[in-house]
């Protein structure tokens, strides 16, 4: 396979990938990058945040991100039948977004990585102290290197959702971007809600 078409399948593997098989395959790696995250002491909170804490269980890990993905696929459905003329299947807006999940998976082996834990935890507290004397080049380091996977996973799952959103709906230009940004703030501000309010409620 050529390096063009690896690259092309990197950001927009749905034209040979949609629907029921994109779907199960990417609720396997969703719940494996949840189970793993957990094991590093991080949730999925939102559609693109994530967090450190010590103090979640398993059923919240598993509970609060389904919620912000279920909101966002419905969203961005509702975006496509909206913007679009073609005859959109939910399977497709499933599948697909489900799948343009995989990214997160950096983030999940990346906080199982010995010292990304504590030295992120350490590192926070140390500014919020504004006390920077304390942190070491190493702790520094590390800090910036789970950052850094941290941007790279957030950005290319942005890029892998909008190419799900563009296929499944058979959407594209400004009208496709638009839409899509507006769905994913949406779909953000929606979760953090919907999340908060279940906080409050069960946990």
């Amino acid at each position: 396979m050529k390096n063009k078409e690896v690259l092309s399948l990197l950001i927009n593997p749905f034209v040979r990938i949609a629907g029921g098989k994109a779907l199960l395959i990417g609720i396997v790696v969703f719940v494996v990058s949840i189970l793993l995250a957990y094991c590093g002491n991080m949730v999925f909170d939102g559609v693109v945040d994530a967090h450190f804490s010590d103090n979640v269980n398993l059923g919240r890990a598993l509970l609060v991100p389904s919620i912000a993905l279920v909101i966002f696929i419905v969203t961005l459905y509702l975006t496509g039948r909206l913007l679009s003329k073609s005859s959109i299947r939910f399977i497709d807006v499933a599948g697909t977004v489900t799948l343009a999940r995989t990214p997160f998976i950096l983030i999940s082996l990346a906080v199982l990585i010995p010292g990304v834990y504590d030295y992120n935890i350490i590192i926070t507290q140390n500014l919020l102290a504004q006390s920077y004397s304390e942190i070491t080049v190493m702790q520094w380091i590390v800090f910036f290197s789970f950052l850094a996977v941290s941007m790279i996973a957030a950005i290319w799952f942005v890029i892998l959702a909008y190419k799900a959103f563009s296929v499944s709906c058979n959407i594209s230009g400004a009208k496709g971007i638009m839409g899509f940004v507006a769905a994913l703030l949406f779909s953000e501000i929606v979760a953090a809600i919907a999340i908060y309010q279940l906080s409050k409620c069960f946990f």
